[in-house]
């Protein structure tokens, strides 16, 4: 297979595990496996998901939407993880202890932000317009 066809296949597996999750919560999730990646030698989607959390950032109705968000974040382009061949169960509420894949950080100790603050701000939308809450796919058309 070509490296133009795998990387089709993988963007097209992106988006599918995103589900139609809206754009703004995409770039907070990515904002925040890069910032627990910094911080930790090993993370899971538990991790990424408590940082969104204690922040208050968004968080969309299923935690599967994170797959993508970690895939991405383990893609050529951003390089800032790797799978590992280890899991752990997951401590997630409704996960009901399922086994979630352990991911090595390539990034840990290069901290770019000192806080949380630093890197995320939520999105602000002007009164009646929900640009932010379609899908990325939708936003283009």
């Amino acid at each position: 297979m070509s490296d133009g066809i795998e990387g089709e296949l993988r963007d097209a597996g992106i988006e599918l595990a995103l589900g139609g999750t809206p754009a703004g919560w995409q770039v907070d999730a990515i904002n925040a496996v890069r910032f627990v990646a910094e911080r930790q030698s090993y993370l899971d989607a538990d991790d990424v998901w408590e940082q969104l959390t204690a922040m208050g950032a968004r968080t969309p109705a299923t935690k599967a939407a994170l797959a993508g968000v970690l895939k991405q974040a383990s893609g050529k382009k951003l390089a800032w993880i790797e799978a590992t061949d280890n899991s752990t169960k997951s401590d997630g509420e409704g996960r009901h202890k399922s086994r979630i894949m352990v991911w090595r950080s390539l990034i840990h100790g290069r901290a770019q932000a000192e806080t949380w603050d630093d890197v995320f701000a939520p999105t602000v939308v002007a009164p009646g317009r929900r640009e932010n809450d379609q899908p990325q796919s939708r936003r283009n058309r």
